[in-house]
């Protein structure tokens, strides 16, 4: 192995731990943290917060100023490609730090049919898909059932955060708080005749941006807009039972785009 092969294989290796939440230099043998008499490695020093209202509280008072910020930026946007230059450019998420890869959107902003996806993975990341494996296979069987693909540009789909979310809690809640009025913006842009609701990071996406209160869901979703909710690839692959409740959906949802023509 060349030098060059040899560094490159040492820089992915790094990003590797670094994506998995790797934050303090590894020495070539172990550290026994029960015998070291370092105050670092004791296991009394780590005091782990359980208390979930004081963590969203910090995590508000942390974000007011950022969540301020793109709530503006947000504002001044007229087009889909303006709203997507300005998240590449944006420095106030986490997740571009740890990778600078994102997936935007996929298929045709004029189709009738808006799908709201899960945030990519590794794989979904790298082979620029909106899911991969299984899930991808799973996707593309659903919607092509009802005459619908991103491929034949009948479907338009996009993950509710367009980076790998971060590894810490934190720092993954505080950026689908501050991805809030970058969505809210793209699908006011887009006004799909259905909009698809296909991850579980929605309920918790809604509430971290403090529009759970409200039963008007009209903040979130344009008032002509009609919404449905299904199961995740990944949620259907771990439970099958679920199966039959969004085949059944996807025929309401064939039903009403047949009502259209």
């Amino acid at each position: 192995m060349n030098k060059k092969m040899e560094l490159e294989n040492q820089v992915e290796t790094l990003n590797l731990l670094i994506e998995f939440g790797a934050d303090e230099a590894h020495e070539g043998s172990p550290i026994n943290r029960f015998d070291s008499t370092s105050d670092e490695y004791k296991l009394e020093s780590f005091n782990v917060n359980h208390n979930r209202s004081i963590f969203l509280d910090k995590m508000k008072s942390k974000s007011f100023d950022a969540t301020n910020k793109l709530d503006e930026l947000s504002k001044r946007v007229n087009s889909i490609e303006e709203l997507r230059l300005i998240l590449e450019k944006c420095e106030d998420f986490s997740a571009p730090k740890i990778s600078n890869k994102m997936n935007f959107s996929f298929g045709n902003q004029g189709a009738n049919v808006m799908v709201l996806c899960d945030p990519p993975g590794r794989e979904e990341i790298s082979e620029k898909n909106i899911f991969s494996g299984e899930r991808g296979l799973i996707f593309d069987k659903m919607f092509k059932a009802i005459g619908l693909s991103i491929e034949e540009e009948s479907l338009y789909a996009v993950p509710i955060f367009p980076w790998r979310l971060p590894p810490s809690l934190e720092n993954s809640e505080l950026d689908l708080a501050l991805i809030y009025p970058f969505v809210l913006k793209h699908l006011s842009i887009i006004k799909p005749k259905i909009l698809v609701i296909m991850t579980e990071f929605f309920e918790k996406f809604r509430i971290l941006a403090n529009v759970s209160k409200s039963a008007n869901e009209d903040q979130f979703i344009p008032e002509a807009t009609k919404n449905f909710t299904i199961a995740s690839p990944g949620r259907l692959i771990d439970f099958p039972d679920e199966k039959k409740t969004a085949w059944e959906t996807l025929k309401e949802i064939k039903s009403l785009l047949g009502q259209g023509k």
